[in-house]
């Protein structure tokens, strides 16, 4: 009797650990999605840093991978915290993620000043 419940216990244990696992494994696949969109947000902001100030605007981006897509805005002699930055641009590098199961995932953007 003692033996059928300790192996009833068990069987629950091992149930339970089971239900786990596509949860830890959907949030593992969004946090590498995520990640991998972050590096390539980033990546855009140092091609567009190192193509140049006069080139920012004009200059292809790289491709992304399938599934992603990369966007840039400019904006010449920006206005921050009420003050109009002359000489300055304004590049914002947006990258839309796949949804991998999940539509809500929100895109990532990173926002740099690029003065001449």
């Amino acid at each position: 009797m003692e033996v059928l419940i300790a192996g009833t216990v068990v069987v629950v244990g091992f149930l339970a650990l089971a239900t786990m696992f596509p949860t830890g494994y959907a949030t593992v696949t969004k946090s590498g999605i995520q990640s991998t969109g972050l590096a390539l947000a980033q990546q855009r902001i140092e091609f567009l840093r190192n193509a140049g100030y006069d080139q920012i605007d004009t200059v292809a981006l790289p491709a992304c991978p399938s599934g992603y897509t990369c966007t840039r805005a400019v904006v010449t002699d920006p206005t921050i915290n009420g003050t109009q930055v002359k000489g300055a641009k304004q590049v914002t590098v947006t990258v839309t993620l796949p949804s991998a199961g999940t539509p809500t995932s929100q895109p990532i953007q990173l926002t740099t000043i690029i003065a001449k």
